[in-house]
This record gives C-alpha cells, sequence and structure tokens, in this order.
C-alpha cells in the first residue's frame, strides 16, 4: 500500500541565525512526527523568553539533533515529545544564576541572582513531554569553569548538581553545587 505522509524540507533565517530543519508527518496509525533540525548563530534570548517569560540566557546558538512526536490525536502531541539536541553556546551571559559568587560565598541557605558572563555553554538537551534534561553541561568562563547535569519539570521546578572551579591567584578551587527553585527564580 502507498505511504500515508508528507515529507518536508526546510531552510531559513531564525533571530539572526541560520535554521535548517526536515520533517515527515505520518498519519496512517495516530499522528507521527519525526524529523532532524539544526541551528548556526541563532540568538538564544528571543527563544527562551519564550518559555519561561524572562530571558535567562543569551548568546549565539549552534545545535544539532532529531525529534519525533507520536498520539492517537493532536491534543496529546506535546506530552509524547522526545527529542535530544547537542547544542553550543558561544559568548553569551547566564541570568539569575552567579556560579562564582556561589563558589565565593559557599551559602548554606543558597545563593540567587546574579549572571555569568561565558565565552561556552555546551551540553545535551533532552526533552521528554514538558520536561527537560541537560545533560553534560560545561560552561567556560575565564578562570571559571562549570560542569553537570540540571533538570527542568514541567512545572518550572529546577534540580541537578554542578561541579564549579575556580582559579584564584593561589590555588583552584573545586565546589559541587545543588541547583533548585524554579527557572524565574534559580538557587
Amino acid at each position: 500500500p502507498p505511504c500515508i505522509g508528507i515529507r518536508r524540507e526546510r531552510t531559513g533565517k531564525l533571530y539572526d541565525g541560520d535554521l535548517h530543519a526536515t520533517s515527515h508527518v505520518d498519519w496512517k496509525e495516530g499522528i507521527r512526527i519525526k524529523g532532524e533540525a539544526r541551528t548556526a548563530g541563532v540568538e538564544i534570548a528571543p527563544i527562551v523568553k519564550m518559555m519561561s517569560q524572562s530571558a535567562s540566557l543569551s548568546g549565539k546558538l549552534n545545535a544539532k539533533g532529531n525529534y519525533a512526536l507520536a498520539a492517537k490525536n493532536p491534543s496529546q502531541l506535546a506530552d509524547s515529545l522526545r527529542a535530544g539536541f547537542k547544542f553550543e553556546i558561544k559568548h553569551g551571559v547566564l541570568y539569575n544564576f552567579d556560579l562564582a559568587n556561589a563558589v565565593r560565598s559557599l551559602a548554606t541557605q543558597g545563593t540567587r541572582g546574579g549572571q555569568t558572563s561565558f565565552s561556552e555553554l555546551s551540553g545535551t538537551v533532552n526533552l521528554i513531554g514538558k520536561n527537560t534534561q541537560l545533560r553534560d553541561l560545561k560552561v567556560a568562563s575565564g578562570a571559571l569553569q562549570a560542569n553537570g547535569n540540571v533538570d527542568i519539570a514541567a512545572n518550572k521546578k529546577l534540580g541537578g548538581k554542578i561541579n564549579v572551579e575556580m582559579k584564584g591567584t593561589a590555588s583552584l578551587i573545586k565546589v559541587p553545587l545543588e541547583v533548585a527553585g524554579t527557572l524565574q527564580d534559580p538557587i
């Protein structure tokens, strides 16, 4: 029997960068969508702002990965999302997180606010339904290096661990940090 579906390929501009995406939609047994996407030089702040109501990250995004959705009816598609993208963000700012201050203060109550400028932030983002997993995160910011994993739940709550190394004038400080709070108020 003939295949029931549509295959599309799109190339265009997105927030000062380039986007290339392919998708295949099939409705033989429910609705299935799968595809690949890659970006180069996309300004990430407007994209993050759409998801969190306040821009918490800026920089130029390069990413590559694939996605899939499958459901019996369209209203169930968002919950079925499965996607994985390797990403790299160059010359940006991570707002509401001051990693250097968190290392310096070693607060037992947690620190809030501030920002971390970075030359590179990279890792893998996995989208599972309405939940997000950030894996193998690496932040390079002058004398500060960090790596770890962070989860963002559907209700925007954060959880994870980041290991931060900061070079001082005479020594190297290594501190494990726990990430908590929400996207709007990270701790």
